[in-house]
């Protein structure tokens, strides 16, 4: 469920048949069919909703659109900030983060996190409990701050010695 499907529902206290909404919205000069009412009330509606359909949907219940809007806004999620010490990452690091971000968050896209509570809410909720950080062990030098050449070069010869090939097509 989603919490404009909360709401909705909630707005549906007489428990009126899909149909029945559908034609109160077409009574308002609002055509909306059962079907989309369903997946609107289901919490199976697309992401974001279609501003015609929370139109008719506002209009089916006599509630102003806007209200249905924020419902539809509120994500449960917080915006991500990185450890105070990310400033002291270069520019590449900075890049191969932001790339992982964006892989991660390309995944989570039409994944079904109903189960997932964001990491402030269990913090909140007192299902986490505080950490102290752990030192983390210093990165090779491959992916330290850019070391220029050198780096490519060792990182090169420790790959030789194992055995490994190089994936460059340039390199022969």
């Amino acid at each position: 469920m989603s919490r404009l499907s909360d709401r909705l529902n909630e707005l549906n206290s007489q428990n009126l048949p899909l149909r029945e909404i559908a034609d109160r919205a077409a009574g308002r000069g609002w055509k909306i069919s059962f079907t989309t009412v369903r997946t609107y009330m289901r919490g199976e509606h697309p992401d974001p909703p279609s501003p015609r359909a929370l139109k008719a949907l506002a209009a089916a219940f006599g509630v102003p659109v806007s209200e249905l809007e924020e419902a539809a806004a509120y994500t449960g999620r917080e915006p991500f900030n990185p450890d105070p010490t990310s400033d002291q990452l270069t520019q590449p690091q900075r890049n191969a983060v932001n790339e992982i971000i964006r892989l991660l968050a390309a995944g989570n896209q039409g994944a079904d996190h109903d189960n997932v509570t964001p990491l402030s809410a269990r913090s909140r909720e007192g299902t986490t409990t505080e950490t102290t950080p752990q030192k983390m062990k210093p990165l090779p030098a491959q992916y330290a701050a850019d070391q220029g050449d050198s780096a490519g070069e060792e990182g090169w010869a420790q790959a030789q010695e194992l055995g490994e090939e190089s994936q460059d097509p340039d390199d022969s």
